[in-house]
């Protein structure tokens, strides 16, 4: 399935602004690959391997919706056991866990932060990273 095909399928209550989000991260950080996973929209990806001995394969950035919110998960590390979303949850707007941000319009978003957070994860490592 591609990326436009997830989209189209989505409530249409979030499609527009899921629409717009796509094209928010495509502008931000082009080097992240688009692609679906897991029936989420995901951008660039990653091995990984947590402590626990689980390993995959991740998305860097994705983006999921349903009838009630829209998420967006950043998987980079701020810190040793912070998680970028948490550390920056405050200039964000939202509703932010560990690696994710959950709203239910753009406009509970602060855009300029979103893509500053966007940026600075492509800078960072991802949980779990693995070499290679």
């Amino acid at each position: 399935m591609e990326p436009e095909e997830l989209i189209a399928g989505m409530p249409a209550a979030r499609r527009g602004a899921v629409q717009q989000l796509d094209a928010l991260i495509r502008a931000t950080v082009p080097e992240l690959t688009p692609h679906v996973r897991e029936g989420m929209l995901g951008y660039g990806s990653y091995r990984y391997r947590y402590n626990s001995g689980r390993e995959g394969e991740a998305a860097r950035v994705a983006v999921g919706a349903n009838a009630r919110q829209i998420s967006l998960h950043v998987m980079a590390m701020a810190g040793p056991e912070e998680y970028l979303v948490e550390a920056w949850a405050e200039r964000l707007g939202g509703r932010a866990g560990r690696s994710c941000l959950r709203f239910s319009s753009l406009a509970a978003l602060d855009l300029e932060a979103v893509r500053a957070l966007l940026r600075e994860a492509e800078r960072r490592n991802p949980p779990g990273l693995l070499a290679g």
